[in-house]
């Protein structure tokens, strides 16, 4: 695998009413300094080699930068001004800052900008003949490669847990059971429970708020969707769905995503002859909220946060070039990146999460 990327972002707003940092008489002011630490926000330890890109109040250029030492430091000299920072690793793109604040700079200040990054998506792919899975690790050259599961289980990822990692899930068609792991490891499910009907396609994603996945289901004969807000246990069933609704066409792959940034994960559609995506903001039924083409006909279409923005947008995995075409915009066009994975085969499965590695 080539190294998998994932753009990561944080926006620090420098506000006040003061002069713009672009007007002669801001800059003949005394600088200021935009400081921070950037540490892993799940480790605490510091991360070396983030570039911190202080941008003008637009966010069209870059007026600043400065790349975190051994120790996580940086620090931009500045005019007062409004500024917009942005956080990136410099060398892969694959970290993300988890929140964003205002400040105000004035000159001669130092304003702590300090980032606790966490990874956003990250791409992985599952060979369903196999049982095994790939899941990309941030700053690594290599992915994470385990067992879990039996041929022909469909894949997918959830935070089971809610700890904030994404680990494996399955779904047996044959007869309903899901099996789901809270640990991106080799091993047996955590869990196990009944879930819907024979042939039916799990759907995994948090469709109350509450910062935790569930398991739900897809019955593509009725195009119907049952939404479920707990987790079997104990080898059982979980009983009636909460909630159902009727939402696309006969055929189109169903996927799961926050496509509008309100901590509720709905539905997409892809179809997968046309390369037609569409989706709705809310888990009921009713034409599209956004629809468009993306992709090649043959593609599978994965979401995930792929820029740290807390808002998911679709990747198409290529088996031809087993490579996921990303895509930051919820539009048709050219991808805006690719993820390559050079060993992936032609029936392999994708998966997109952040994985905790």
């Amino acid at each position: 695998m080539r190294r998998a990327s994932v753009l990561i972002t944080l926006l620090v707003t420098l506000v006040a009413g003061l002069m713009a940092a672009t007007s002669p008489a801001a800059a003949q002011q005394a600088p200021g300094t935009i400081a921070g630490t950037a540490t892993d926000r799940h480790t605490g330890t510091p991360v070396a080699g983030i570039c911190a890109l202080v941008h003008d109040g637009t966010g069209s250029a870059v007026v600043g930068e400065a790349v975190t030492d051994e120790a996580g430091s940086y620090a931009v000299p500045v005019p007062p001004g409004d500024y917009r920072v942005l956080f990136l690793d410099c060398a892969g793109w694959e970290y993300a800052a988890d929140w964003r604040f205002d400040v105000a700079i004035a000159a001669g200040q130092t304003v702590s900008a300090d980032a606790g990054l966490t990874t956003g998506s990250l791409t992985g792919v599952v060979d369903v003949a196999t049982g095994t899975w790939h899941l990309a690790a941030p700053r690594r050259e290599l992915a994470e490669s385990f067992i879990f599961g039996n041929p022909g289980d469909l894949p997918f990822v959830g935070d089971w847990d809610c700890d904030g990692v994404d680990t494996p899930g399955l779904y047996r068609q044959s007869d309903g059971f899901v099996y789901l792991r809270n640990s991106n490891t080799p091993g047996l499910a955590d869990v196990r429970f009944f879930l819907g009907n024979p042939g039916d396609v799990p759907l995994a994603g948090d469709f109350d708020g509450d910062g935790c996945d569930t398991v739900s289901v897809y019955r593509p004969a009725g195009s119907q969707v049952f939404v479920v807000n707990a987790l079997g246990a104990d080898g059982g069933g979980l009983g009636a769905a909460e909630s159902s609704f009727v939402f696309g066409d006969p055929g189109d792959r169903p996927f799961v995503g926050d496509f509008d940034r309100d901590g509720v994960d709905t539905v997409g559609l892809h179809r997968e002859a046309t390369g037609l995506v569409y989706f709705r903001n809310s888990l009921s039924a009713g034409p599209a909220d956004v629809q468009f083409t993306f992709g090649d006909p043959g593609d599978r279409v994965v979401a995930g946060d792929f820029e740290g923005l807390w808002r998911d947008t679709v990747a198409s995995f290529r088996p031809g070039d087993s490579a996921f075409h990303v895509s930051h915009a919820h539009a048709p066009g050219p991808a805006d990146r690719a993820v390559v994975w050079e060993y992936a085969g032609p029936e392999w499965v994708p998966v997109a999460g952040a994985f905790g590695l």
